[in-house]
């Protein structure tokens, strides 16, 4: 379903993929949970320095010149003190603050912290269109749902994807 609502918006979007079989060459959904640090995954993919306030440790991840965009998006009711810890930081920072409070928030030892999927993006998109592509897609299947999105596009040539970690 998720497959199918993607690119039912992408055809809405460019006319000329209609008339094109666009093959899916990768979709994968993961756990992020004990034993995994979402902000280590979260700096990862922002490409970025991140500090994990529960492990005591920064990781560091070097800037790879493939990330294009990237965004938080928040559903309506997200809680007023993430809204105001979130306001005003630049989206890379607004990241660390929500999977350190997200850890923070757990309290199983088996907890999970977030999930990911990764999913490459159509070639015959430009990268404004896939943007608006997967915040429709975001807006639908996760904020609307109540589901903060940290959500990360990297124009890796020939492989455009998108890595959306979500609570």
């Amino acid at each position: 379903a998720i497959i199918r609502s993607i690119f039912e918006r992408s055809e809405s979007m460019a006319p000329s993929v209609k008339d094109l079989t666009v093959a899916v060459p990768h979709f994968r959904a993961t756990i992020i949970g004990a034993g995994r640090s979402p902000v280590a995954a979260a700096a990862y993919r922002h490409r970025t320095e991140m500090d994990d306030e529960s492990q005591g440790r920064t990781f560091r991840y070097a800037n790879r010149g493939d990330l294009a965009h990237e965004e938080i998006s928040q559903p309506v009711d997200t809680p007023l003190w993430l809204r105001n810890a979130l306001q005003g930081q630049n989206t890379a920072k607004a990241s660390q603050i929500l999977w350190n409070a997200v850890v923070a928030g757990e309290r199983q030892v088996n907890g999970q912290f977030a999930r990911e999927i990764v999913i490459a993006l159509p070639n015959e998109l430009t990268l404004p269109e896939s943007i608006a592509l997967m915040r429709d897609f975001i807006a639908a299947e996760f904020t609307s749902k109540g589901m903060i999105a940290d959500w990360v596009v990297h124009a890796v040539p020939g492989n455009p994807h998108v890595h959306v970690m979500h609570t």
